[in-house]
């Protein structure tokens, strides 16, 4: 098989993710309501890529539990008021409100 044609199957593996994860570049940030969206599909690119669940409820798990200036401060998706203001920012066009609800119910508990 020539170079080519093993670049084309490659793409053609990873056609199906296309558009389902963050680049983390940090367009959709701030959020207003203190959710930090890359670092909630980094955690959830842990289990859905790579099947590290265990490190991905880890990592979870600690944004829920920021604080800031000792105040709690949940920057989980469980911080996600779904307004939608970061999805009109993401180059990516991804339905963040949607897959927060998705980071939640994968890796809470």
């Amino acid at each position: 098989m020539d170079e080519k044609n093993q670049i084309r199957d490659v793409l053609d593996q990873v056609k199906p993710l296309e558009g389902l994860y963050c680049t983390g570049c940090d367009y959709c940030m701030p959020c207003p309501f203190g959710v930090d969206i890359p670092a909630n599909f980094a955690a959830m690119n842990l289990f859905r890529v790579w099947g590290l669940e265990d490190q991905a409820k880890i990592q979870y798990k600690a944004l829920g539990d920021r604080k800031k200036d000792g105040k709690p401060t949940p920057a989980s998706a469980a911080a996600c008021t779904q307004c939608h203001v970061s999805e009109s920012k993401c180059p990516q066009n991804l339905s963040i409100a949607e897959l927060m609800v998705e980071v939640k119910e994968a890796l809470s508990a």
